[in-house]
């Protein structure tokens, strides 16, 4: 009876000590379809060859042990220092790659209909039909006025919104933005967006492409540098993918070479000058670009429809709508509370829309002091301080 326990006793020994064998082991897998590469097996290195696959290895998406750091060169050369993928034979014989990540593509995954195949990463966060399309589209535009801060609706709001594969937002674009194409006629907007993108995508899309339209529907006569048009475009799409928290996307639209570094300009402008200057600029100003802009009219103005400002009273203060009163102040339950406009009341912390002079404006309470409040217009950078008259 003695030797069956020591066998088994003995057997549990070997059986450990092979398990820790094995999980010391390093694990590897597949990047492709996530099988996983034992040790030994033929394995295939794939660099990442675009920015989406490069945002997945360093947010994590694509793990740790699907990827290999190749900190010196290879003795051969063939293996230049960088990051690579795993990818296990059948994938590195597929010839088919995503169209989004640039990985191969073998199951689960989704087709356009122009072809292009996109893997199951991102299939379910693709939008492929033109509901969706719109939805996003809705959310994207919706968003883009909120961080605005005012209400800057269209003059003629009815939008039709198209769903096109790539050629025909090749024909459409003319060679412009190659994800949205926007054009205005005498009785109706439409907005085309290219299939087969991440929702992400497709909303600031949908703001840059609002923007073009409210852009056409107030420049009137005046020519603006193409390259600065697209360069506000992209800041209100920016301010939406910082809204949305959306890394990527902010990423995207300041390393791209679309409009030229004219992104990189206005939001500059924006820092410095506030959403409402670059608005009442495309309207009433006389320059193509804000280069051309003197310093001296470089300072905060409401779009003409908006509050006008006053000058600041010192290098303290911030110029405010001069609409925008403070009429009252009391506490309720310990708390202070400020009287605005035509009774509306904001604590610290909340979010209050009033409209002045026939403008919805969104604002935040940052303070309730003793005999002010400090407010910030929503998609602004400064505050505002108003206080008892």
């Amino acid at each position: 009876m003695v030797m069956p326990i020591r066998k088994i006793i003995l057997t549990c020994w070997l059986l450990f000590i092979s398990c820790a064998v094995v999980w010391a082991a390093p694990l590897r897998r597949c990047a492709g379809c996530d099988k996983s590469l034992p040790e030994g097996a033929s394995v295939w290195l794939l660099k990442p060859a675009t920015a989406l696959a490069e945002y997945y290895i360093e947010t994590g998406v694509i793990h740790p042990d699907q990827t290999r750091l190749q900190k010196e060169a290879d003795p051969t050369g063939q293996v230049p220092v960088g990051t690579y993928l795993y990818l296990c034979e059948e994938c590195n014989k597929t010839k088919i790659s995503c169209s989004l990540c640039g990985l191969p593509v073998r199951e689960g995954f989704v087709e356009t209909g122009d072809g292009r195949k996109i893997c199951r990463r991102e299939a379910a966060d693709v939008v492929l039909d033109l509901e969706t399309a719109r939805q996003i589209f809705e959310t994207g535009t919706r968003q883009a006025r909120n961080v605005a801060g005012i209400d800057f609706g269209l003059k003629q709001p009815g939008i039709t919104v198209q769903l096109v594969d790539m050629i025909d937002m090749a024909e459409k674009a003319d060679g412009g933005h190659t994800l949205g194409f926007s054009k205005r006629s005498p009785t109706i907007h439409y907005v085309c967006l290219l299939s087969g993108q991440l929702k992400r995508a497709v909303i600031t899309t949908s703001a840059h492409e609002y923007m073009h339209l409210w852009i056409n529907e107030n420049i009137g006569s005046r020519q603006i540098e193409k390259n600065t048009v697209e360069g506000i475009c992209e800041l209100l799409a920016y301010k939406v993918a910082q809204a949305e928290q959306d890394v990527f996307q902010q990423r995207q639209i300041l390393t791209n070479t679309y409009t030229h570094g004219r992104i990189h300009d206005l939001i500059e402008v924006e820092r410095q000058h506030g959403f409402y200057y670059i608005l009442d600029w495309v309207k009433n100003g006389a320059t193509r670009t804000f280069d051309e802009t003197p310093a001296a009219v470089k300072k905060p103005m409401p779009v003409s429809s908006a509050p006008r400002p006053l000058p600041a009273a010192s290098a303290s203060s911030v110029a405010k709508p001069d609409t925008l009163k403070l009429k009252g102040m009391f506490t309720k339950r310990g708390s202070r509370l400020a009287i605005l406009n035509d009774g509306v009341t904001v604590a610290k912390g909340e979010i209050a829309t009033l409209r002045l002079n026939g403008l919805r404006v969104t604002l935040k309470c940052l303070d309730v002091l003793a005999d002010s409040v400090v407010l910030q217009l929503v998609g602004a950078t400064n505050s505002i301080t108003l206080e008892m008259e």
